[in-house]
């Protein structure tokens, strides 16, 4: 098993629908709602959402893994954290469906960015449940949260918020850094949940950017540490650097975009200007190599391994008109 992971576009949707752990909400109707939905907020840009692949396995086999998070506008987060029933994901379908949205606008994404920043609310998320062994199902489960981590680590991020259904998950969820929200209490009895707790009893665990900045060391904190981009990569340099960091060569990256292989070098090299412009040293070691072959991997290696440990500039940027095609 070879795991990687990638961004999510809606031909994968069909594939990665058995493997969400809630899917016992919804009938065969709801299902194809909640893929539009999903859709939606992946045309719209309205999400993170990551497919985890085994590349061992042949094309129409490798989705192994999947999961999908929403940037909140302030008033649902507000009736989120206040008196919205449980069950989280079919609230939000259920405001989608009567056309409210509790996501942002496209248009509104990039202003909060670059403002106070995004709230994001898990949605779902689920692993391949049929295929693989304990040991394997462990290995993706781990290799679907880091991936999820290392994505929204490239924005800013004001809040987090995420429903969890057993005892086991809260604590994982607070030893990450996560506060306890809401227990949901007030809804056992009724029409939502059942009159008493027990394992399936969802949870509301989050955390503001301020409270996060007090638990250093945690996932949580190392998020909200972040600093502010240093070289003002445009968004086609940021989908080629995403995609490279997700393991894609330069002839995938190409014929995932629908340009041409000349393309991606010239802006690996618009890249790499930018970043001698403004810090040298990052790619300095890479000038020793005795061959332009070898320099060019190592700049690369250089490069990735500091977005690594700087996500921030891979913030989403305003768009640099540059013709895809070019």
């Amino acid at each position: 098993m070879y795991l990687s992971y990638r961004l999510t576009v809606p031909e994968d949707l069909e594939a990665c629908y058995p493997f969400i752990r809630d899917r016992f909400h919804y009938d065969e109707r709801l299902k194809k709602d909640v893929i539009a939905f999903w859709t939606t907020l992946i045309q719209d840009g309205c999400c993170i959402s990551q497919v985890i692949e085994d590349r061992d396995q042949p094309a129409d086999k490798r989705h192994v893994g999947f999961g999908i998070s929403m940037f909140a506008n302030d008033r649902f987060m507000e009736e989120l954290k206040g008196d919205l029933p449980p069950f989280v994901h079919l609230r939000v379908l259920e405001k989608w469906k009567r056309g409210i949205r509790p996501f942002l606008k496209k248009a509104d994404v990039h202003p909060a960015q670059t403002g106070r920043g995004l709230s994001v609310v898990a949605l779902h998320y689920g692993w391949d449940f049929a295929r693989y062994d304990l040991e394997n199902f462990i290995k993706i489960r781990q290799f679907c949260t880091q991936a999820f981590l290392t994505l929204v680590a490239g924005y800013r991020v004001k809040e987090f918020a995420e429903e969890i259904y057993e005892v086991e998950e809260k604590e994982l969820m607070a030893n990450l850094g996560l506060d306890l929200y809401r227990d949901y209490k007030e809804f056992l009895g009724t029409k939502y949940l059942p009159p008493a707790m027990d394992k399936g009893h969802p949870f509301l665990m989050g955390i503001t950017a301020e409270a996060a900045r007090k638990k250093p060391g945690t996932a949580a904190g190392a998020i909200a540490l972040l600093g502010s981009p240093r070289f003002s990569f445009q968004a086609p340099e940021q989908e080629i650097l995403r995609r490279a960091l997700s393991g894609e060569t330069d002839e995938e990256i190409a014929a995932a975009l629908g340009i041409s292989l000349i393309t991606v070098k010239k802006r690996w090299q618009g890249i790499y200007d930018k970043v001698e412009a403004v810090d040298s040293e990052i790619l300095s070691e890479a000038s020793e190599e005795s061959n332009e072959s070898g320099k060019a991997k190592q700049r690369r290696r250089y490069l990735l391994k500091n977005l690594r440990d700087h996500p921030e500039e891979l913030w989403p940027a305003e768009a640099s008109g540059v013709a895809e095609g070019s």
